[in-house]
């Protein structure tokens, strides 16, 4: 068949490969060649460079439904991130490809409720969503804003906007982790070890459960601040 030998010869899949795509979205199979598949594949893979091509077309192969938006959607981010070079959306593609198939009206508003909020300059933006741009595929009324607000409040960690900033640019999956089942209840365990979140490593949230129990001993053992 023909969309067959498009996916094996002309864009090297293995059949490992192209099996695993088919099972999860077999609807390919009736699309355009010309009018979908090869549009998306030229865009990821020639256009912005993505260097995981073939683990988007295997991983995420709804690219192919919406390969009339993936130019815009790189436009729009090139200009709202004040993008240095088309590579850099070669990065974000290799992790988290749906940024590009999520409308303006979804992602201007995280954009603009990070800036202000963390009172982060156009670099600083770009740094943080360049390095993890899964953050625009969180709910900003049910992930970002409630995490923003916890971490800044005083009945959570108590941070002062530099610093979170700083936390986030250090580690902007930090904003990712679950308020309610991870960041909440440590912040609760070192409340209650008098150690402050701004004296602790920038990383604390994604320790696993075991390492931040170990790091938790450790301090407690030595030494707190309050």
């Amino acid at each position: 068949e023909e969309t067959t030998e498009f996916f094996l010869s002309e864009c090297t899949l293995s059949e490992a490969e192209y099996t695993k795509m088919l099972m999860t979205y077999p609807q390919c199979l009736g699309m355009s060649i010309d009018n979908r598949l090869r549009p998306a594949i030229d865009f990821f893979r020639d256009d912005i460079g993505a260097y995981k091509w073939k683990w988007i077309v295997v991983r995420y192969p709804q690219i192919f439904r919406n390969a009339n938006v993936l130019r815009p959607g790189g436009h729009f981010m090139y200009e709202k991130l004040n993008l240095e070079q088309w590579a850099d959306l070669g990065q974000i593609a290799s992790k988290y490809p749906p940024v590009f198939w999520l409308s303006e009206q979804t992602i201007a508003p995280k954009l603009e409720f990070l800036q202000q909020a963390l009172k982060l300059s156009t670099d600083e933006l770009r740094d943080i969503l360049v390095t993890y741009p899964q953050l625009l595929g969180l709910s900003l009324d049910d992930n970002l804003r409630p995490t923003v607000e916890f971490l800044m409040s005083n009945n959570g960690a108590d941070l002062t906007v530099s610093q979170l900033s700083y936390f986030v640019s250090y580690q902007p999956a930090l904003l990712a982790y679950s308020l309610e089942k991870r960041i909440k209840p440590r912040m609760e365990r070192m409340r209650e070890a008098n150690i402050r979140l701004e004296y602790s490593t920038p990383v604390i949230m994604s320790y696993t459960d075991k390492k931040f129990d170990r790091w938790l001993e450790q301090q407690t053992a030595t030494w707190s601040i309050s």
